[in-house]
């Protein structure tokens, strides 16, 4: 691996040697002096913005800018990647942020972990966030943005996940009573024809005889949450709990796929506990952001705070209403958010902060607002992920993503989906994991292990009840229930009402739409065309494995388990985009096979970067190696709008006499050239 980070670097250095040469040469032709438009986009992070009204990112030029990047987590011990050589599955190195810039990446989502950061109650680890510092300020030297991501899976290493520190459960005693008689009155006040289907259906499938917490009280002490679990989808694991970090192997944990967890009792008990502050869990994961923000709050090259990773709705055996759309970001995840924002803005009011919904609330979310109020529109944005399960198409994701972003007046990005679905193994455990997505969500919601899954009439149809069992009576029941039939197929999910009257529901005092579900390519290829057709950035699952946990798994990653670089898969991930624009996109498209571009926009006068020939930057990654080796032809549709090329970058000007007009731009290899 030695030779290959020397030779990597050489060559490296030779390319940026050759790509600044040809800016400056550009930029004299040009006439700009300030020379910052062709320094690898680097501005300010915290010059970055949203508009309201469009909801895109814009810089400090009023550009909007469009992001490529990919996650860095490490889900383990020492919580950090290795910075010193390089290393296909441990590193961050200089050769690693060296792929990502001849990638076109301009964005890196990295994981600042609370273990790795606080190991100990009260004692934060310097040398942790000095490594973070280093990783950030390399990608900014190279003109890549971090994202800074609170990470968490399965709440803890005692529920075979990570995120909060083991040492968070000592001397916390739980008291509240188990088990749990639901108020389905106080969760539905109004009489409605709508709330008493639902709450008649969940009357029925939560009986209080299902609900049970646990079998022993011993649960109730917080310190022993890890002796009921992983209850109910087994039977105890007899453990060592007493010990101080205690967590369970990695073969107890390979027993059920991991997501499986989030349905036991230990990890719903918990998630509800940080959000109601029980022990004070939620005022320290405030105090961890207010360590993060105040030791990067002067780091130009990080462009915002993420707050959470996937939470999970909470107690979800106590109130299994938190399992439907909208319930459990209004009741938890509201009140929650607005005590991690203050810390954050409290220390650095100027960079962006993201924020997620429950991961699989695919229509709508329940926040009335952004975290902080409307105050903080143009600097929050919602951060969703995509897949599937529990996501339908991704274009239908992107959409109903962009109407949530709108309605709240924020920014949206995609910050999490796989990268490598195409991959043969990865594809044959893709439809066992959503097979055994409908098997266990039906066995949370009987409280029984083995029972056969409730799903719908149309599921029954699908082959798939041989497969894992399902119960179609039940379906049928749940389908006249609710007046909705959802049909599940090889190719996604779809949802067809059953009535003409069931346009709309009401959930939580709320009028909503009823959304029709629509099929779409959910490859790679699909999720990228997707995103461009809706104007959406985009961070993939995962630049290396890292620390095989969680879905952190080598076939999701660039690298394989031989060492080599996925290529093919690289390729796809460096496709051309526009990382800035001097205006407001009205679409852009990008065809991987024949390597064409297209781009409109309205040229503005605010996204300047002028220098003395008064021109408006606009700036377009490309590939020339993966896509235009033979050299590539650039036309415009305007005459007040002119062209220069740098190693990766066109590069469009345009004068005043541009402003409020279309500009169309096309690049594609020489022979395919021409508007038609």
């Amino acid at each position: 691996m030695r030779s290959f980070s020397a030779s990597f670097k050489s060559a490296h250095r030779l390319v940026l040697l050759r790509s600044t040469l040809i800016a400056l040469l550009v930029a004299s032709a040009w006439g700009l002096d300030d020379r910052k438009a062709f320094r690898d986009g680097r501005i300010a992070a915290a010059e970055f913005h949203i508009d309201p009204d469009t909801g895109r990112i814009q810089d400090g030029s009023g550009r909007e800018r469009i992001f490529h990047g990919l996650n860095v987590v490490m889900k383990g011990p020492p919580w950090h990647p290795q910075i010193g050589s390089f290393d296909p599955q441990l590193s961050f190195t200089d050769a690693d942020v060296a792929l990502l810039k001849e990638w076109g990446m301009n964005v890196v989502r990295l994981g600042v972990m609370w273990p790795g950061l606080e190991p100990k109650r009260g004692v934060v680890n310097s040398t942790y966030l000095e490594i973070m510092q280093t990783i950030v300020r390399k990608l900014h030297s190279a003109g890549i943005y971090t994202l800074l991501e609170f990470h968490q899976d399965l709440f803890a290493s005692q529920f075979c996940g990570e995120g909060l520190p083991s040492w968070i459960f000592d001397d916390t005693y739980h008291t509240s009573p188990y088990p749990v008689q639901l108020d389905f009155q106080q969760s539905f006040p109004e009489d409605n024809s709508d709330h008493a289907a639902i709450k008649q259906e969940l009357e029925r499938t939560f009986s209080a005889s299902k609900r049970r917490h646990s079998r022993s009280k011993e649960s109730y002490n917080a310190k022993r949450y890890p002796a009921s679990f992983p209850e109910p989808l087994g039977k105890r694991w007899p453990s060592e709990w007493e010990k101080d970090g205690w967590e369970p192997s990695v073969e107890r944990c390979n027993k059920h796929t991991w997501w499986w967890y989030y349905f036991s009792y230990a990890v719903s008990r918990a998630f509800q506990d940080l959000y109601e502050n029980k022990w004070g869990w939620g005022d320290l994961l405030a105090r961890y952001w207010t360590t993060v923000a105040q030791t990067f709050k002067d780091e130009p090259g990080v462009i915002g705070y993420e707050l959470m990773n996937e939470p999970w709705p909470g107690d979800i055996f106590r109130d299994p209403l938190l399992l439907l759309p909208g319930v459990a970001d209004s009741r938890n995840l509201a009140r929650f958010y607005e005590n991690l924002q203050a810390a954050v803005r409290s220390v650095d009011p100027e960079k962006l902060l993201f924020f997620e919904t429950i991961t699989f609330d695919n229509f709508w979310c329940g926040l009335k607002t952004v975290p902080g109020g409307q105050q903080w529109q143009n600097k929050t944005v919602l951060s969703y992920h995509y897949y599937t399960p529990p996501n339908f198409s991704s274009n239908q994701a992107f959409s109903e993503r962009l109407k949530e972003s709108r309605r709240l007046r924020c920014g949206s990005m995609l910050t999490e989906f796989f990268i490598s679905t195409e991959n043969k193994k990865k594809s044959k455990k893709f439809w066992q994991f959503r097979d055994r997505v409908l098997e266990s969500a039906a066995d949370v919601a009987e409280g029984t292990e083995g029972a056969g899954p409730s799903v719908s009439v149309a599921a029954c149809d699908t082959g798939l009840q041989k497969r894992s069992g399902m119960d179609c009576s039940r379906a049928r029941s749940s389908s006249k229930a609710t007046g909705l039939d959802w049909k599940i197929t090889d190719g996604g999910f779809q949802g067809q009402s059953s009535s003409e009257e069931s346009g709309q529901i009401l959930t939580n005092s709320r009028v909503v739409r009823k959304p029709q579900l629509e099929l779409s390519d959910n490859s790679v290829d699909g999720v990228l065309k997707a995103a461009d057709a809706h104007v959406q950035s985009w961070i993939g699952w995962e630049y290396k494995a890292f620390y095989t946990k969680t879905g952190s798994v080598v076939e999701l990653s660039l690298f394989g388990d031989d060492g080599e670089l996925n290529i093919a898969l690289a390729k796809k991930l460096a496709r051309t985009y526009p990382r800035a624009v001097s205006g407001n996109i009205r679409s852009f498209s990008f065809d991987p096979v024949t390597s064409s571009f297209f781009m409109s926009y309205v040229a503005g006068s605010k996204g300047s970067l002028v220098g003395k020939s008064g021109l408006a930057i606009t700036e377009i990654f490309v590939h020339r190696k993966f896509y235009y080796e033979s050299g590539l032809s650039v036309e415009v549709n305007h005459n007040c709008a002119s062209v220069a090329e740098t190693t990766d970058l066109v590069i469009v000007g345009h004068s005043e006499d541009c402003v409020g007009l279309i500009i169309d731009v096309r690049i594609s290899q020489p022979s395919a050239s021409g508007f038609k």
